[in-house]
């Protein structure tokens, strides 16, 4: 059948214009949506662009294919649980993901931390009952159960505050600064760990703790034998991000969450030759996982908005950043994309009123903290 079609959806996602940078040289790709996006023609030249309505409408069209292989790429939570609601699967379409129980554990933010808290490996959740008879001295993260990113996340320093506390919100240990993360990514099958790298993060948006706009790569011993465990107790198969905090007290390394999909940062993990994804689409197809050298050193940028954002900000602070990072840096945006493709990417998001409420949502929670 030859090559495998790379499924992507939702392109106006950074992760899809980086991965199609990244994967169109190799493989033939799929990018679909319901509706039309805007500057779809030039952005993904190459890509077979489909107008579908959700899941079931996917399964059709690649039924009707059977002399093609396909590979679906985990980047939205809520198609994996479609996908795994499913009662029948083409036989050309191939992925990579746990049990429908696991994969739900591990997305929802209050089931996994309860799942690994007896073990240590993450933090303590506390009930506002809790709190108004003992409120710990460092205070409290508040985030929805089930969120995106930074969006919903708070901390209380005050009991008074938690009359603001939503029904889907939990509410866990503080243990250390959102810009501290170490974020630790597996590729797995059936709880066996096939490839795995972290990276640190160097700056974020909000600068207390959010996205990474900077971030390089590094090796914790302690974080990779953490988040194994945690992969083997889950029996996860495919991709995931665990995000990890330094106990400042026990001096342990606690997985705050787990991210369920493909991360913000997949770039990095392609641009440094860890190729999880490539590794991921070997073991969907059932040959043996590539063999790749990394780069030791790699580090990637939010140029737009974030890193100019922090540049104008604060200019005298933060002017630096506008510069080149080196060789060894990619751009979420940017690299593989050649600068016209480059600055389409930026042109079309700005366009885009989706991003400026993102945007919105995140620089208000910032100048709230």
């Amino acid at each position: 059948m030859g090559l495998p079609t790379i499924i992507l959806q939702a392109g106006t996602d950074r992760r899809v214009f980086d991965l199609y940078n990244q994967l169109s040289g190799h493989y033939p790709t799929i990018i679909w949506s319901s509706t039309a996006m805007l500057g779809e023609v030039f952005l993904y030249p190459k890509a077979i662009r489909l107008r579908l309505n959700g899941m079931k409408e996917l399964l059709t069209y690649i039924e009707r294919r059977k002399d093609q292989n396909f590979v679906w790429l985990p980047l939205i939570e809520e198609e994996a649980v479609l996908l795994l609601e499913q009662e029948n699967i083409p036989s050309n379409f191939f992925f990579q993901l746990p049990d429908h129980k696991d994969y739900n554990t591990a997305r929802d933010k209050r089931s996994f931390t309860q799942r690994f808290m007896q073990d240590r490996l993450t933090p303590r959740l506390y009930t506002p009952n809790e709190l108004l008879v003992d409120f710990p001295n460092d205070g409290v993260v508040v985030k929805p159960a089930i969120g995106k990113g930074a969006i919903g996340r708070r901390f209380i320093h005050d009991p008074s505050d938690l009359i603001n506390i939503q029904p889907g919100d939990l509410i866990q240990e503080r243990i250390g600064e959102g810009k501290e993360v170490i974020g630790a990514f597996f590729l797995c099958k059936n709880g066996e760990v096939f490839a795995h790298y972290q990276h640190r993060r160097i700056r974020t948006f909000p600068e207390e703790g959010g996205v990474s706009c900077c971030a390089e790569t590094t090796m914790i011993e302690e974080v990779k034998v953490a988040g194994s465990s945690i992969m083997k107790a889950l029996n996860w198969s495919g991709l995931a991000m665990i995000e990890f905090l330094k106990h400042p007290q026990e001096n342990i390394y606690l997985a705050i969450e787990c991210n369920a999909r493909l991360w913000g940062t997949v770039l990095l993990s392609e641009f440094s030759r860890h190729h999880l994804v490539l590794k991921y689409i070997d073991l969907c197809m059932q040959i043996p996982v590539r063999e790749t050298s990394p780069m030791p050193n790699a580090s990637i940028r939010w140029y737009f908005p974030y890193e100019i954002w922090y540049a104008l900000r604060s200019p005298f602070r933060h002017l630096g950043l506008l510069f080149w990072g080196g060789k060894n840096a990619c751009y979420i945006g940017g690299t593989g994309a050649g600068w016209m493709r480059s600055f389409g990417f930026v042109f079309f998001s700005v366009l885009n009123p989706e991003k400026w409420q993102i945007l919105y949502k995140k620089i208000t929670t910032s100048i709230g903290r």
